[in-house]
């Protein structure tokens, strides 16, 4: 139902959805009576910092969690989802509260966001 809306909100940090159907509360996506969950707009910084943080998962594992293991899933391992030569090389730095500070993909850092 709120597919498009969702994904439309994913990356930023509004709290209005694409989607009359649906809002936008507490960093989840509801039918807009409240009366279920139509999905989650979290981040994948933001769901890592919650293992860590919350959960209390070590950052290694989190981020196995986030990279490797869906890069295999999705078959995509001989070129994502960890650090080896002949890979994309697609980076990112985090600071001491697992907030992202820069980010490289194919190996080049993405212009605008390097906050080191």
């Amino acid at each position: 139902m709120c597919h498009y809306g969702r994904l439309a909100c994913a990356a930023s940090d509004s709290n209005v959805a694409f989607d009359p159907r649906v809002i936008i509360e507490d960093g989840v996506c509801k039918l807009a009576d409240r009366s279920a969950l139509a999905g989650s707009v979290a981040t994948m910084d933001r769901l890592i910092r919650t293992l860590v943080q919350k959960a209390e998962i070590p950052l290694e594992d989190a981020v196995r969690m986030a990279s490797e293991t869906p890069s295999k899933f999705m078959g995509v391992y001989d070129r994502k989802g960890s650090l080896q030569k002949g890979k994309d090389a697609d980076i990112l730095i985090l600071d001491q509260d697992l907030n992202i500070r820069a980010v490289w993909a194919m190996g080049k850092l993405v212009e605008g966001t390097c906050t080191l």
